[in-house]
């Protein structure tokens, strides 16, 4: 019978190799064994925003959270997932989240900014201001251009961070 770290090493050569669906069956099985695993639970979250399964992603960063709320990538990289989706109030509520916990947190501060430079992302436009809509989009793509820059930028600078991203 193989340990939970020979399932997860498994899991994390499949990921590296692009092989999602093999890497979750791995991540799955290390859980059976070792369902506080919190490692196992985040490259599960990231093979599965790598196969687009964002809520189930979503749900796995969740039971980390749940294990130990006070690490601050888990929170920023569930936030990541929401932005992904466009549940930007979501996103904020994990930025924030993060900023609690690690105040100088400067990527989730810079996502945190990016997202509140668009406030048409949170509320239907009234009528009246149909005409701005435009622009509001322009400024939506941009942040979210920004966004994916600064996400590159993190993962060259720190090579991808260990929490996952």
């Amino acid at each position: 019978m193989d340990s939970y770290e020979t399932w997860f090493e498994k899991g994390l050569t499949f990921q590296q190799q692009g092989q999602y669906e093999e890497s979750l069956n791995c991540f799955q099985k290390t859980i059976e064994l070792k369902d506080n695993f919190i490692p196992a639970w985040i490259y599960q979250g990231i093979s599965l925003e790598k196969l687009q399964r964002y809520q189930a992603a979503i749900l796995c960063y969740d039971e980390a959270i749940r294990i130990n709320p006070n690490t601050a990538d888990l929170w920023y990289n569930k936030g990541t997932i929401y932005c992904k989706i466009k549940q930007y109030h979501n996103a904020l509520t994990c930025f924030e989240k993060v900023r609690t916990i690690e105040p100088n947190h400067a990527l989730a501060r810079t996502v945190e900014s990016l997202i509140s430079a668009i406030p048409s992302k949170f509320d239907p436009l009234p009528k009246k201001q149909e005409k701005y809509k435009n622009d509001e989009e322009e400024r939506a793509a941009e942040a979210e251009l920004y966004y994916e820059r600064s996400l590159e930028a993190y993962k060259s600078n720190s090579g991808e961070a260990e929490m996952g991203g």
